[in-house]
């Protein structure tokens, strides 16, 4: 059954898709922090009872790209993600930089931090990618149980596990797709197998770290230090449910606040989606 949440993915990826095609029409820019902020304001906006977000004010220069933690699942099964988004270049068609890009001031690639800082907080990291492509979806192949979806246009946002990127060696959209899925498929009943929101969503970055070994020749477990993929929580970190009530407010485990959760580890903030059917957390 395809849900509201299910549609308005949907549509933002169709969106996403339109909008860069825009930009790239008449030269105007669109950076993956102008779309991200979009597309959460309009999940936040239409699904309030699903949705939480709890957004933070950045750093002069932020550390780590576009990087939001993620909590998708419902009470007693949650899957959290480290998502950075990077949009495709206008004029060659390529995720410019994604493998070599530091922050200023480090000595580490973007990639690198993306995945070692997830791995230590227990988290997946996850790309999503924006994208709008003349050429898609001739050119590579998504993993959606091994089809091409019928409307390309649901290709404007893809996710993919960060260490399956890595493995490509590449910047290109056909070879980078070839790991990736729509992200419409993390709240879509219907796109995988059924089950709990959080285990699918760790079935489908499963698939992508598998796509990332095949990109290595390799037959290697996914499950390894390479390609770290955390376990479906019962209960929302204590720093997420406080992030949404009181940001500044104390854990109950006496940890950092979300304040300071956030600003060690350079995060723009939390984004919680409750995929059941009464929402709220």
């Amino acid at each position: 059954m395809k849900t509201a949440l299910c549609e308005t993915f949907q549509e933002l990826a169709h969106f996403t898709w339109k909008r860069l095609g825009a930009a790239s029409a008449t030269g105007l820019p669109w950076s993956e922090e102008t779309n991200t902020e979009t597309l959460l304001a309009t999940l936040a906006e239409r699904h309030s009872r699903h949705v939480g977000l709890r957004a933070f004010t950045r750093r002069e220069e932020a550390l780590n790209g576009s990087d939001w933690e993620w909590w998708i699942g419902s009470p007693g099964a949650w899957f959290g993600m480290r998502v950075q988004a990077k949009r495709i270049h206008r004029t060659n068609g390529r995720f410019v930089g994604i493998h070599r890009q530091k922050p200023r001031g480090h000595t580490s690639t973007q990639m690198n931090t993306l995945i070692t800082r997830a791995a230590k907080d227990g988290l997946a990291p996850v790309y999503c990618f924006y994208v709008h492509s003349a050429t898609w979806p001739n050119n590579a192949i998504w993993l959606a149980q091994g089809n091409k979806s019928p409307r390309r246009e649901l290709a404007g946002c893809l996710i993919a596990h960060a260490s399956a990127v890595w493995a490509t060696r590449s910047e290109t959209l056909a070879k980078v797709g070839e790991v990736c899925v729509p992200w419409h498929y993390l709240v879509c009943d219907d796109s995988c197998d059924d089950g709990p929101a959080a285990d699918r969503i760790r079935g489908l970055l499963h698939g992508s770290a598998l796509a990332g070994d095949r990109a290595r020749g390799l037959l290697a477990d996914p499950y390894n230090e390479d390609f770290p993929l955390p376990l479906v929580r019962q209960y929302l970190p204590d720093h997420v449910t406080t992030a949404l009530s009181d940001p500044d407010g104390a854990v109950d485990d006496g940890t950092e606040s979300p304040r300071q959760y956030v600003q060690s580890r350079g995060l723009n903030g939390f984004v919680v989606i409750n995929t059941s059917a009464d929402g709220v957390w």
